[in-house]
């Protein structure tokens, strides 16, 4: 496994919320104790970057102002990067020809609103049916931090299905909320 002469590298990313959960496993953390590289928030250049660069790799413009409004919404943000990516998401498919615009930015609610209008419209397209069992999956997909922040958790398709209801109606949300246009969860035939 520590075979100095070996090509094989594995890297792994990990938040430092989940770090005293590999601490239980004396293999890990003999491995994490002296081969970490901590990786704070981005400065205000990478961020630039990571805003300038894909729009101009496809021929894209940014409205003078669009970059510091977006830079200034994201770089007082810790952990923003998902926000930031989806509000230009939203930016890209309100695009006017080759332009992103302040408008449209605005429009969409910008980094700090843009997940959240898709994620209400998403829900208020759901009858109230579906609208109770898109918050039973909300509420199974959230692992709460009992003094630290919820997160995320993955689980396995069958722990969405309720007793008493139809696996094919939990599978027309999750095809709701996993679609392209909303894009709020990731399902995965076999999770």
């Amino acid at each position: 496994l520590l075979d100095p002469n070996s090509r094989l590298r594995v890297v792994i990313t990990l938040r430092a919320d989940f770090l005293d959960r590999c601490l239980a496993f004396p293999d890990l953390r003999d491995l994490l104790q002296d081969r970490q590289v901590l990786l704070g928030p981005m400065d205000d250049k990478d961020l630039r970057e990571v805003i300038v660069n894909p729009a101009q790799a496809v021929g894209a413009f940014l409205e003078k102002g669009l970059e510091a409004m977006i830079l200034r919404d994201v770089s007082a943000e810790p952990g923003a990067l998902p926000l930031l990516q989806h509000a230009l998401y939203e930016l890209w498919r309100a695009r006017r020809g080759p332009w992103l615009t302040l408008d449209a930015y605005q429009a969409s609610g910008g980094v700090h609103g843009a997940l959240e209008r898709r994620a209400q419209a998403t829900y208020e397209s759901l009858d109230t049916r579906q609208q109770a069992i898109a918050r039973n999956i909300f509420l199974r997909l959230t692992a709460l931090g009992e003094g630290a922040s919820d997160t995320r958790r993955r689980v396995d398709r069958e722990e969405l299905y309720p007793a008493g209801l139809a696996a094919a109606q939990v599978d027309a949300v999750l095809q709701v909320l996993s679609d392209e246009r909303a894009r709020l969860i990731v399902a995965d035939k076999d999770d």
